[in-house]
């Protein structure tokens, strides 16, 4: 019986030792540039891979979204993945935000679901219609986001133009969602390493 209790008891200890939510398409917080090439990611590129922040952007993830798009993921030197974004772009059919519209509302219902309701929510508009896009080209004219918060995790759904013209039978914006997992305690130890490197001096 007191086998049974001390078995039990490590398995709570073990379990609250790792404390990190669950990451989103299939990747793990904390994981590395390597363990995440290794997940065999369709048309994966990185970028940085020994510099402070590493970044890696894929066609696929070990769990996809139903949409067609990118993924781009950010590592930081010491505590692996922090940000995961999924981008898809929208309405090439046209000028106005309609396809646009309805991946945002339906992704936001998905994580309205997960996360619960929304803590910003920054939707407006000067000009709408055909010039929607052109205008949240610059925020003083529009925005056209959600922020979520769970667990120590921080979601941004948004839509963003284009750069540049915006060209018929090409997508006018993306729908992107990114996720953060960059807590106080991970921050401080970033800057205690970083601290510990300066006052080295082995000249």
């Amino acid at each position: 019986m007191k086998n049974m209790i001390l078995v039990a008891l490590l398995v709570v200890l073990v379990s609250g030792c790792d404390s990190k939510p669950k990451a989103p398409f299939g990747f793990e917080w904390g994981q590395t540039v390597d363990e995440t090439i290794s997940q065999n990611l369709k048309g994966a590129k990185v970028s940085d891979k020994d510099g402070f922040l590493a970044f890696v952007s894929a066609e696929s993830a070990p769990e996809p979204v139903q949409y067609e798009g990118k993924y781009f993921l950010s590592f930081t030197k010491g505590l692996g993945l922090t940000s995961a974004t999924f981008s898809t772009g929208v309405d090439k059919n046209g000028y106005f935000f309609n396809q646009g519209r309805t991946t945002y509302n339906s992704i936001a219902q998905k994580l309205e679901e997960k996360y619960g309701k929304p803590k910003k929510v920054t939707e407006n508009v000067e000009r709408d219609g055909n010039e929607f896009y052109e205008c949240i080209k610059n925020e003083s004219c529009g925005q056209w986001e959600r922020e979520y918060s769970k667990d120590g995790m921080k979601i941004i759904l948004k839509v963003e133009s284009k750069y540049g013209s915006l060209i018929d039978d090409f997508p006018k914006g993306d729908v992107s969602v990114r996720y953060e997992y960059l807590t106080k305690e991970m921050i401080q130890k970033v800057n205690s390493v970083e601290k510990e490197k300066e006052k080295s001096n082995n000249f």
